[in-house]
């Protein structure tokens, strides 16, 4: 499937490029004011084997199986130009073929509401072609957790839905834009887990190629252990839980490595996002191969192009700053007469990126004109953004 993807890339390395939205949105992106974003995804968890806890890989016995399906719904909505908020509700179904200690094979399900997500997220004015954002997540468990002496006092349908408790994580978001048809993203997470597992680090690096409605994502997740469980050294010692065959919960330092495949199709104002991935090492996880898909949908909210249709202004140029005076009170700007830039013709100037920012910044009048340029003075400011060579400004 990796090599489907490379295939791809190549096929279509035509300048098809778009706007990332609504094909993709850079972690660190944030919602514009006042709009709102929905989120609905499942996935499909078939597990094969475990990796242990000396990260050794084992199969699961001939009788033994073990399938996780999830289902999540997030809503989002932005609060300001910076500052974005987020609530989900995860559900999960769990089905397990495994034995109680002995030779008996036992079969068991659960399913129901996992847990309820808030999250706040502020994401920084974009330097150019990089963008930062800093997130909070607290998620809390809908249920409590069981423990057990042994294997076999853990009655036969016993089933847990998760590591049960409170989940906190501080994350780093990084974007950065190479172009408008491939971005490069990571998130870093410190993680606080439920059911007192170790602090861990959890990552995710991707890079994305992007087309009219075509995205592909290639990159690699995982797990970092911070090592700081309570049975490190003696495992054995560790209360049981009724986790089934699967080895997914009540873990021991886990970690893991898992490269995916994730491909985008853009609709007029949604998309889908399918992604495959496949866990490659790791320790004290499940050893298996994930399938998801989902959609998103957002509303444009107060946007920079919103400031044009609120004053009834109908552009009709559009040019490039490409020279600011030291004090800023003049720009120079690569239209001129023969763009139909006339003397005392009316600007106004915005920062535009490639995070699709579209922020009026100032405007102005052009002030002397040449042929195929001409000077803008700025007559009054909106924002304290200092003006950029690059910034967009628009006669009317």
């Amino acid at each position: 499937m990796f090599k489907v993807a490379l295939i791809l890339v190549l096929f279509f390395s035509v300048d098809l490029f778009s706007q990332t939205r609504p094909l993709y949105s850079p972690s660190a992106k944030g919602l514009n004011p006042k709009s709102y974003m929905i989120k609905a995804a499942g996935s499909y968890h078939p597990t094969n084997g475990i990796f242990n806890f000396n990260g050794e890989k084992t199969s699961l016995n001939g009788d033994e199986s073990y399938l996780m399906t999830e289902g999540n719904v997030e809503l989002g909505y932005g609060i300001g130009t910076k500052l974005d908020a987020f609530i989900s509700t995860r559900f999960r179904q769990i089905s397990s073929k495994h034995t109680n200690g002995g030779s008996t094979t036992l079969s068991a399900t659960n399913s129901g509401v996992e847990s309820f997500a808030g999250t706040v997220k502020y994401s920084f004015i974009p330097d150019d072609k990089i963008q930062w954002a800093m997130d909070f997540t607290y998620r809390q468990t809908s249920y409590e957790q069981k423990f057990f002496q042994s294997a076999s006092d853990i009655p036969d349908t016993e089933l847990v839905l998760g590591d049960a408790g409170q989940e906190y994580s501080f994350g780093v978001h990084t974007s950065y834009a190479r172009n408008r048809g491939h971005y490069l993203n990571s998130i870093l997470k410190y993680v606080v887990p439920a059911n007192d597992l170790s602090d861990e680090i959890n990552y995710r690096f991707e890079s994305a190629w992007l087309w009219q409605r075509l995205g592909i994502i290639l990159g690699v997740q995982g797990i970092q252990s911070l090592k700081k469980d309570n049975f490190t050294i003696d495992p054995q010692n560790k209360p049981l839980q009724a986790t089934g065959s699967g080895g997914r919960f009540n873990s021991i330092n886990r970690e893991k490595v898992e490269p995916f495949l994730g491909i985008n199709w853009a609709f007029n104002k949604w998309r889908l996002e399918g992604e495959t991935g496949l866990t490659m090492s790791g320790v004290s996880v499940p050893n298996g191969q994930y399938f998801s898909l989902g959609f998103v949908y957002k509303t444009s909210g107060v946007t920079g192009d919103s400031f044009k249709i609120e004053s009834f202004k109908e552009y009709v140029i559009e040019a490039t700053v490409i020279k600011v005076s030291p004090r800023g009170k003049f720009l120079k700007i690569d239209q001129g007469i023969s763009s139909d830039v006339e003397k005392g013709t009316k600007f106004d100037i915005f920062q535009t990126d490639y995070f699709g920012e579209n922020i009026l910044v100032a405007s102005g009048v052009a002030y002397e004109v040449g042929a195929d340029s001409a000077i803008v003075k700025i007559l009054k400011k909106y924002k304290k953004i200092q003006i950029k060579k690059g910034f967009a400004a628009r006669g009317y």
